[in-house]
């Protein structure tokens, strides 16, 4: 076992076997509704938040095994959005417009 940056184990997964774990864990994250974009950036990548959406923006050179990390992270912060709750009673109501009396509707 190796230790990543936070210094947690790290299980290895031979070649082959990773790349059918990113494949499962791509697919969960379609039935999540979580965004996957490969893209070419700077750094390894990392999970945002879009208008209430969870995104993961990775960098397409990066090992599987990174993907796997920052894929893992992202389906860990859904799930505590789901298991939280008090998530959906914390939402701030939404703002219906209001008809003026007095005014002609057109």
């Amino acid at each position: 076992m190796d230790l990543n940056r936070d210094d947690k184990p790290e299980v290895k997964i031979k070649k082959g076997s990773q790349e059918m774990v990113l494949a499962d864990l791509e697919a969960r994250c379609a039935e999540l509704g979580i965004r996957v974009i490969y893209d070419d950036l700077r750094s390894e990548g990392g999970v945002c938040r879009v208008k209430n959406r969870l995104m993961v923006i990775i960098n397409r050179r990066a090992s599987v095994a990174t993907k796997i990390r920052i894929i893992n992270e992202a389906l860990k912060r859904a799930e505590e959005n789901i298991a939280s709750p008090m998530a959906e009673e914390m939402k701030p109501p939404a703002i219906q417009p209001q008809e003026q009396k007095g005014t002609p509707s057109a």
